[in-house]
């Protein structure tokens, strides 16, 4: 698994495991219950809910740290091999202060894109209506909703109302343009995009330390079909810049793009051979006979997207599948649900001559961290 899986993983972890608290707390509402247990119950769960924000924090920090570490020791270690060229001793991050400014403000880069979501501000829920209510005020309105229900329904015909329906929605995340995603989702993007930044920033410095002349693109196998033409090739940075240009979703730079685009001295790079070239572009682009609902066949690369997806819906079921059962709830149906989406990803999976990714549907157990 790689490190921005982990950030996303973990954070649904932390996403079910707070769900999880919320229908274990409605098991509490009974005939005698009140509002003003529905205030306290929230009161008490929201001190919970911060301690295991604190963790999640410091776990995806934990983890951030190294990665951005990392990062700048792997452009360390590429462009030596160009100051040796122009007879120069290597630079190293550790012994440098500019490098050791980037690291720096790298490190506080992808710190800030943890916090940017990860703040009870700007977590949403859902309330009966559909619509999306900050979270504290959301859970005390489910808390409330069941109390509400209990007279007319029945004390566990009630909690099943309400536990059913929040157990697959999640929590979402609200930015200030409005758009939602969930949480898991938003984190895993954020951090992503962060880390990339912050590894093209190493890069870019250290070429512009040892006189870097022009760029070359890294090259990997499933590559979206805009990029294609342009992977695994050098080019002078004037060229470079114009193709940038031209392009909807530049090369290197976020949306779900995993090139990077690093400084070299032209004619000394990584590049592959035209044949190298054709084997990636033929393995993404080849038919696959995997079909979807409106007949349209799907590529390679198209199918691994899919695949994606159904990896996310797996867990995303396990999620729910694990509140229900907080919630007193059974499961039969969405295990049948389980059973038939990995069943039909396992069926198309061969079908399309694609591996299959089982650890992508695995779903993490969140624990508090002791103080």
């Amino acid at each position: 698994m790689s490190s921005d899986d982990f950030y996303g993983r973990a954070t649904l972890a932390f996403e079910v495991a707070v769900l999880c608290l919320l229908a274990q707390r409605l098991r509490d509402a009974d005939e005698d219950s009140t509002p003003a247990d529905a205030a306290r119950w929230t009161a008490l769960d929201m001190a919970v809910v911060y301690r295991m924000l604190k963790t999640l924090r410091g776990g995806l920090g934990e983890q951030a740290a190294v990665d951005v570490t990392k990062a700048a020791e792997k452009a360390d270690r590429r462009a030596a091999k160009f100051y040796r060229m122009k007879g120069l001793d290597p630079v190293k991050t550790s012994g440098n202060e500019v490098l050791a400014g980037v690291l720096k403000s790298g490190k506080s880069r992808v710190n800030a894109s943890i916090l940017d979501c990860l703040r009870t501000s700007v977590f949403m829920l859902y309330d009966n209506q559909g619509n999306l209510v900050p979270f504290k005020q959301g859970y005390l309105n489910l808390c409330q909703e069941v109390i509400a229900k209990i007279p007319v329904m029945g004390t566990q015909e009630a909690i099943a109302d309400v536990v059913n329906r929040f157990a697959g929605q999640g929590i979402k995340v609200m930015y200030t343009s409005g758009q939602t995603r969930e949480l898991w989702s938003a984190v895993e993007m954020n951090v992503r995009d962060a880390l990339h930044k912050s590894s093209n920033d190493f890069n870019q410095a250290q070429g512009e330390l040892f006189g870097a002349d022009g760029v070359e693109i890294t090259a990997h196998m499933m590559c979206a079909p805009d990029h294609l033409p342009y992977q695994g090739r050098e080019y002078p940075k004037a060229k470079f810049e114009q193709i940038q240009g031209g392009l909807e979703r530049p090369i290197g730079e976020g949306c779900n793009c995993k090139h990077d685009v690093l400084p070299c001295i032209l004619g000394a790079g990584t590049t592959y051979d035209e044949q190298r070239l054709r084997e990636f572009r033929d393995a993404a682009t080849r038919p696959t006979g995997f079909k979807l609902k409106s007949g349209r066949e799907l590529n390679a690369y198209e199918f691994t997207q899919w695949q994606r997806s159904q990896e996310n819906d797996v867990r995303r079921i396990k999620g729910a599948m694990s509140i229900l059962r907080s919630g007193g709830q059974p499961t039969d149906r969405l295990q049948a649900q389980l059973d038939r989406k990995i069943a039909q990803y396992e069926q198309a999976s061969r079908k399309a001559g694609i591996r299959t990714r089982y650890d992508r549907m695995a779903a993490y157990t969140f624990k508090i961290k002791e103080q």
